[in-house]
């Protein structure tokens, strides 16, 4: 028997084609154009030049590649001719291309037309490139060239002006470019760098004006300017920013505060209102309002702690919610992030501990928590962080430390889950206890748990090939392969049946074990004589 199959290619048979190393001109001036075959061809390709008008000759017109020679570059090369055409600079023309082969791939090849300008020899105009970029806010530069299209009488001087300096300026070493008879064909740059605004006003198209200036070849100083069109991108987002709280608030009345500040200028007035749960504490002010002239410097919300009717057995948990308001759309439609404090018992040493921020995997997936203190304590607090099953979890850093300066800032926990080859989705506890030498206050607390979950990448399955061959009549004999994809958690038994008298299985038991469960064991089918009439191969099953 025969399985087909296909091997999906990665070439594709291409005639690349380069762009023209330069302008032709009426003078004789000569460009090439480099040829070169992508993939290699069954057969001769040949690519024929040809010239749509008199503008240039083309030499040589027919040029061949072999299936040897198939990947070295070849060129033509373009001579212009002096036309008769009434002098108003450079004039266009097209370089066709025709591919001859018997590779079929190749033969149906019609590439693009390559298109060129043959100068004229006694015409004055000024060529300018586009832009080769995008300016940004961030000062990012763009750059385009200058050139002189003929040999002037005299000295040309161009000068090149941003038309929106608030977008764009030209550096100055290149706003004024000088052309004589020995340089006016080699091309100079004019470099132009992004300004930078403190609006969101996205992508700004602006204008690069490009003109002749006075006492330049009378020839080129009647010409028109030119313009060069650029975008300058943007660097600014309406956004608010929230500072996190300076510490927590205490029950005794102990204060934080929270800064306020706009990310980017905005077209209208932002309001930002504080909203606060009461028995936890209190907000002054309730609302901000930023303007065109104020967003960038950072106003304060001040909370206060309330004394609540809880039981104390800690720090109480609580949020601070924002809300913008503009006729600024953009503002108007952010939605800052909830800011999230503790309100601190006046009388009790804590710390917290928050629940973990996702499941870890099996994969090496990481997942945190945050510990911090409750109170400021009189010297260092360190916490040994320990997983209770280091064959799910591992704690990356085992250790954390506050001290009095800063054991109001949450610490990160990060925990990695661990691989085994079990089909099982395992919960363990990461335990926070207060190590030894710590502050005597807190040395009494009890330690804290953090539950977590290893999320599992194996599936219990039983691997079984396909049969090495048929068996026969004659006692030909054919093997079956038998494996299991993960590691069982107790002995597992792989039995074999046939469904008729066509062959017998031996062994028709395997067993795996937690030890040997990536082991791959054989079962044997040999084929038996049937009496049934014959027909061909008889079919027959294996069931497990």
């Amino acid at each position: 028997q025969r399985v087909l199959f296909v091997n999906e290619d990665d070439d594709i048979s291409h005639v690349n084609i380069s762009a023209a190393s330069s302008n032709t001109s009426e003078a004789g001036g000569k460009a090439t154009i480099e040829i070169v075959l992508d993939t290699k061809p069954y057969d001769d390709v040949t690519v024929t030049a040809t010239v749509d008008s008199a503008m240039a000759i083309v030499a040589p017109a027919v040029l061949t590649f072999t299936p040897s020679s198939w990947n070295v570059t070849q060129n033509v090369t373009l001579t212009g001719q002096d036309t008769d055409f009434k002098e108003s600079g450079a004039h266009p023309y097209n370089v066709s291309w025709a591919v001859g082969s018997d590779d079929d791939l190749y033969a149906v090849l019609v590439p693009s037309a390559t298109t060129l300008f043959n100068d004229d020899n006694d015409t004055s105009f000024v060529i300018v490139s586009e832009a080769s970029t995008n300016t940004t806010e961030a000062g990012g530069e763009a750059a385009f060239t200058v050139a002189l299209g003929s040999d002037p009488l005299a000295a040309v001087t161009v000068t090149a002006v941003s038309e929106d300096a608030a977008e764009g300026t030209v550096l100055a070493a290149s706003a004024s470019l000088t052309f004589t008879s020995d340089s006016w064909k080699t091309p100079q740059t004019v470099t132009v760098r992004g300004a930078d605004d403190l609006l969101d006003d996205h992508a700004v198209d602006y204008n690069v004006s490009v003109s002749v200036a006075a006492g330049s070849d009378s020839q080129y100083e009647a010409l028109e300017p030119q313009q060069v069109h650029l975008t300058n991108e943007d660097d600014d987002t309406s956004d608010v920013t929230v500072d996190a709280a300076s510490g927590n608030t205490t029950e005794a009345g102990g204060r934080a505060a929270i800064g306020v500040s706009l990310d980017s200028e905005p077209y209208a007035d932002v309001t930002v209102n504080v909203l606060v749960d009461a028995t936890m504490a209190t907000a002054s002010p309730e609302a901000l309002t930023f303007t065109a002239g104020s967003w960038n410097v950072t106003q304060s919300v001040t909370l206060t702690g309330a004394d609540t009717d809880f039981k104390d057995t800690g720090a109480h948990p609580y949020n601070v919610s924002w809300t913008v308001a503009s006729d600024d759309s953009q503002y108007d439609a952010v939605v800052p992030p909830v800011t999230s404090l503790f309100n601190d018992d006046n009388d009790t040493s804590l710390f917290h501990v928050s629940k973990a921020s996702a499941n870890t995997s099996e994969t090496g997936q990481e997942a945190h928590f945050t510990v911090v203190l409750g109170t400021e304590p009189l010297s260092a607090v360190s916490f040994d962080i320990l997983s209770d099953d280091r064959s799910e979890g591992a704690v990356v850093s085992q250790q954390l430390t506050f001290t009095p300066s800063d054991w109001s800032q949450p610490q990160t926990a990060t925990v990695r889950g661990q691989d085994d080859f079990l089909d099982d989705v395992t919960k363990y506890n990461i335990s926070v206890t207060v190590a030894s030498g710590s502050d005597p206050k807190y040395l009494a607390l009890p330690a804290q748990r953090v539950l977590f979950v290893n999320e599992d990448d194996d599936i219990s399955h039983v691997n079984i090939s396909a049969a090495s061959s048929n068996t026969s009549e004659a006692g030909g004999k054919a093997t079956i392969e038998i494996v299991l994809d993960t590691k069982p958690y107790d002995d597992v038994t792989v039995t074999a049946t046939v469904d008729s008298a066509m062959a017998i299985v031996a062994p028709a038991v395997l067993t795996f074990t937690p030890s040997s469960w990536n082991v791959t064991q054989n079962v044997t089918l040999t084929g038996q004589d049937t009496d049934f009439k014959e027909s061909g191969a008889h079919p027959y099953n294996v069931s497990w």
